[in-house]
Parts: structure tokens; sequence; C-alpha cells
């Protein structure tokens, strides 16, 4: 099959005023073949999105009272006449996805599969800018990813199944410093490996239970500037003095390299009670490492228009949920209560902090945190059909 599309669109409106700069330019292509038979298969995809989208040119507002005008105006402070051009304030976004996937049935051994993944991300941001660098973006970010991932299916006997598989993904970001500009995100390469195996087992007619655990490793090496001020008002020139590379006027050149393990397993029970009754119990612990977002984050988000600062100390996350239901089921009504209980050690989150002036303007500063959270709560669901 192959598909492709093309969109532009000029400005939009509200019901008394033109909303200015913001088109939209899609562009996207895909192809995809293969075959599939009883005992084997294999597929091969690939797809190309390209997109232009302009920011409305009036919520770009700078200093503090260009924002109290703008929130007070009853119409935006900028509007033109209607165009399909798209200006800065603006963003490109192009998307490249590839992927090969393919089976091969063992008999009664059971199902072999594979797959391999690829994706390109190229991301651009243009502020309004003056000079030589009118038409240079504010911020370019590539990221690519490969993923390998392969599976094994076991249905050698009715009461026993069983699920293995093994990943590995490479990861490499490049913001492009040609810009000028402060990156948000800094360069970076990325490892992950890990591993997981389930076993569903029928104890007998009532009692269905089901175990897992996987194991996953990330390694992140990581090429980073700190402002000086910043590095020292986190206490970092003390905690990392070993990754300090080069120190020079205002700036720390810095070399992270991290290691995580995280361990996730499952514990559930499928419970029957009578041909109306049932009762789920399961128990999870799962854990992820922190991304390079809430670890290096130092500086502007263009697109969400605030101040996003990481913060380097940070663990695995460590979540433990318990989750109990009862189900019932008769033939003129149905009754479902669920009930859980999730802790979550480390668990990172986002939230405002302070309010900065700078040469762009005033921007809300956002800051990645760590802490522990506990959740608790129970969906109660009943219905009842009237009638035959």
């Amino acid at each position: 099959s192959i598909q492709g599309s093309l969109k532009r669109t000029g400005d939009t409106e509200a019901p008394n005023y033109l909303l200015s700069n913001t088109g939209v330019f899609e562009q996207n292509a895909s192809i995809k073949f293969g075959f599939n038979r009883f005992d084997y298969g294999i597929e091969t995809y690939y797809s190309v999105f390209k997109n232009q989208l302009g920011i409305l040119r009036a919520s770009h507002l700078h200093g503090a009272q260009d924002q109290v005008r703008g929130i007070s105006s009853p119409i935006p402070l900028i509007i033109n006449d209607f165009s399909y051009n798209i200006d800065a304030p603006r963003q490109g976004v192009t998307h490249h996805l590839g992927r090969v996937l393919g089976y091969k049935e063992l008999g009664r051994r059971g199902k072999l599969s594979f797959q391999y993944d690829y994706q390109k991300n190229n991301r651009l941001e243009y502020d309004i800018r003056r000079g030589d660098d009118r038409n240079k973006a504010y911020t370019e970010l590539e990221l690519m990813t490969h993923t390998v991932q392969s599976n094994f299916e076991s249905n050698r006997s009715n009461t026993l199944q069983i699920k293995t598989g093994i990943i590995g993904r490479y990861q490499k970001n490049y913001p492009n410093p040609g810009t000028g500009i402060r990156r948000i995100i800094p360069d970076y390469t990325k490892y992950d490996l890990g591993a997981y195996a389930m076993f569903d087992t029928n104890i007998n007619e009532s009692l269905i239970m089901e175990i897992g655990g996987r194991f996953d490793y990330t390694h992140m090496n990581v090429y980073k500037f700190y402002r000086t001020s910043f590095w020292e008002s986190r206490g970092y020139d003390e905690l990392f003095s070993d990754i300090v590379i080069e120190e020079l006027a205002n700036q720390v050149l810095t070399r992270p390299v991290l290691d995580y393990n995280n361990a996730s397993a499952i514990l559930g029970a499928n419970l029957s009670l009578d041909n109306d009754v049932s009762i789920f119990i399961n128990y999870s612990l799962s854990s992820r490492s922190p991304n390079p977002s809430e670890l290096f984050s130092e500086g502007l988000h263009h697109s969400s228009a605030r101040i996003e600062l990481g913060d380097l100390r940070f663990k695995s996350e460590v979540g433990q949920n318990i989750a109990v239901t009862y189900e019932k089921i008769k033939k003129k009504y149905s009754l479902v209560i669920n009930s859980f209980v999730n802790k979550i050690n480390n668990f990172i989150f986002i939230e405002p902090v302070d309010i900065q002036q700078t040469i762009r303007g005033s921007f809300q500063v956002w800051e990645y945190k760590q802490t522990n959270a506990r959740l608790f709560g129970a969906d109660i669901s009943f219905s009842h059909k009237y009638g035959d």
C-alpha cells in the first residue's frame, strides 16, 4: 500500500477577528509491503511526516506589561490580513518512521517474532529574531532512535502459557549549537537493554495465576554546558566535581555518565467463585529511570513559553501498586468494583516555582522535582437492563 496527503490552511478566525499567523502546511507519505502466511510472514513500513505550524502572533508577548495588555484586551493586539504565509513564531517538524517485523510459527513449541524500528525526528522552532539571525531557528533538535526486539510465545501446554522477550535500543540526541541560543537539552547518547518473562497458568477451573518479571538497564553518555552560577547554586560543584571536563569564563563543561538498573514484576490472580462472580487481585512493581529532560533541562522551552529546569540528582522512580476488582455479571445487571493503592517512591513531576525576566521576555520558571507519592481510590460501575 502507498499513501500520501497534503494539507494547507491559512489563518484561522474567531467570530469577529482573524487569528494571525495560525496557518498549517502538512505533508506526509507512507509505503507498506509484505506477505503473511500461516507459518511465517514479514512486513516493512516507512513513513515521512512534515509539518509547518504557525504560532498565533499575538500570543508572543515578551514583557510583563505586554502580557497584562494582552490579557486585558478583548481582541488580539496583532491582527493582520488573511494570509497563507507562516512567519515567526513558528514550528517545523519532520518525522521519519521505519519498521521491519516478522514472525515464524514453530509448531507446538510456539511462535517467534522479531521487530526493528527506526525513528528520526527533527524539530525547528523559530522565534522573532533580528539582524543576521532573522531566518535562523531558535531551537533545532535532532533525535534518532534504533530499536530491536524479539519475542517468543509458547503454547506447548493448554494450562501454561509463556511469553519471553528481549529489547535493545540506541538513541542519539543532537541539539544544533549553531542557533546561538543555549540548548535546553544537551548532546547525549542513550543505550537501553531489557528482558522479560511472563507465565500464565490455570491452577484449576476456578483459579488462573499470572507471574512475570522484567529487568532494564539504561546507560547515558552526556556532554553538557552548565552556567557556573546554576552549577554552584545547586551544589553540583561539590556533588559532581568528578564529571567536570573544563571550566570556562562563566560556564562549566561536564560529561555525566549515568547507569540505571530497573526491575519490574507482576503477580496476579483471577478467581471465579461461581458462574457470575469473579475476583481479580493484582500486585505490580515498576521502576523507570529519569529521562534526559528531567535530568538536564536548563533553559527556555520555546513551544510551551516557559523556562524548565531539570535535576542531575534524580534517582529512578519505583512504584508498587495493589489492585482488587470484584465483578458480578448477571443476565439483567452487572456490578464492578475496582480499588487500588499505588505507592511511588521518587515520583518525578514538574511545577512552577518562579517568574524570570530575560531579554526574550518574562517567563514562568518550571522545575522538575522528586517526592514520595501515594495514590488510592475506587471505581464503581453498575448497569441494569430493562425489558427482554
